[in-house]
């Protein structure tokens, strides 16, 4: 009995060591596939190149192997408009179609990896600030925030100590925070509370991104832009962050440093146009500055701003705001 005993501790300790021993080989996942679409019910051109020449038709309601995605010209489908497309396998031959032309994966989610894009590292070294991006994210995800009141408490304190660090208005940094993430919902799937890319690195090779001492990695996602006045997917490379902090610093780190930004800190104190002048860069929505300043205002954010650099304002839910003279107002997005 105690020779049984002994042989049956050390096959669990064994079971219990390798269950947490790192994994040599990487997980697998199952083939990426997309279901064609056709805006009339009969097929698609499936192309040599992203937009290029048709090589076969494809019938509506295929299922097709995507072995990989890419940016090219802007098509039009059931899916919407979209410059992404999709490498697939028809038949023996791989070719292009249209992401809007298919359905596959869910709202913002790519569903194979960058075409031409390096490998991912398997592990990443601590305190590097560059590298592949991979279409899942390296953080754990922070739980959504259950309302918005919750999320700017939550937001408050760091929007603050990165108003006396750079000067970028609270009330500007919780605005945006909301209004990038619907109140803290989604956060661009990397803990991401401003839509912040990361930077193409082309000296270091394609598919090669930065994402900065705040950042720990990236991940690729779809991304609603606005082209030539009009909505379009595209994919973005998004930095993550392990916490909303680290994305609160690094967003007014951000502003301080792009030189795009700078007559906007002549302004510090005037915070709807502080708003209005780095939206002209900011974002591709020609309504986001309205956008920004209507939940200022809505949300009376401006109670928050730090008003010297030694003294937080106490947040008095009472306090009164008032509108500086360059605002023209616009409708807030819905919670």
């Amino acid at each position: 009995m105690v020779a049984r005993s002994k042989v049956a501790a050390l096959t669990v300790a064994m079971t219990l060591t390798a269950a947490f021993l790192p994994s040599t080989v990487p997980a697998q996942t199952p083939p990426a596939t997309g279901t064609v679409l056709s805006p009339d019910g009969t097929t698609v051109n499936a192309r040599v190149s992203p937009g290029g020449k048709t090589k076969v038709k494809v019938k509506d309601g295929t299922l097709l192997r995507i072995t990989c995605q890419q940016s090219g010209p802007i098509a039009s489908g059931p899916g919407g408009r979209s410059s992404i497309w999709n490498k697939v396998i028809v038949g023996s031959e791989r070719l292009f179609m249209a992401d809007a032309l298919m359905r596959s994966g869910g709202d913002g989610v790519l569903v194979a990896k960058l075409c031409g894009a390096p490998a991912l590292r398997q592990n990443q070294i601590p305190g590097d600030t560059s590298g592949p991006c991979g279409i899942t994210s390296p953080v754990a995800q922070l739980e959504p925030f259950p309302s918005r009141k919750a999320f700017i408490a939550a937001a408050v304190p760091g929007a603050q100590q990165s108003d006396r660090l750079t000067q970028v208005p609270t009330s500007v940094t919780l605005a945006q925070a909301i209004l990038e993430t619907g109140s803290g919902r989604v956060a661009a799937g990397a803990n991401n509370y401003f839509g912040i890319k990361a930077t193409a690195v082309p000296e270091e090779g394609d598919g090669i991104y930065q994402w900065g001492v705040d950042g720990v990695g990236c991940v690729l996602r779809k991304t609603q832009e606005v082209i030539g006045g009009r909505s379009v997917t595209t994919i973005g490379a998004f930095r993550a962050y392990q916490t909303l902090d680290a994305s609160i610093r690094d967003h007014g780190a951000r502003l301080l440093a792009n030189p795009v930004y700078k007559s906007a800190f002549g302004y510090t104190e005037k915070p709807e146009r502080f708003a209005r002048i780095i939206a002209r860069h900011y974002a591709t929505d020609p309504a986001y500055a309205d956008k920004v300043i209507a939940l200022m205002r809505s949300e009376r954010l401006t109670r928050y701003d730090v008003k010297d650099t030694s003294t937080p304002v106490d947040g008095d839910p009472g306090a009164a705001t008032t509108p500086d003279e360059s605002a023209t107002g616009g409708a807030a997005p819905k919670p």
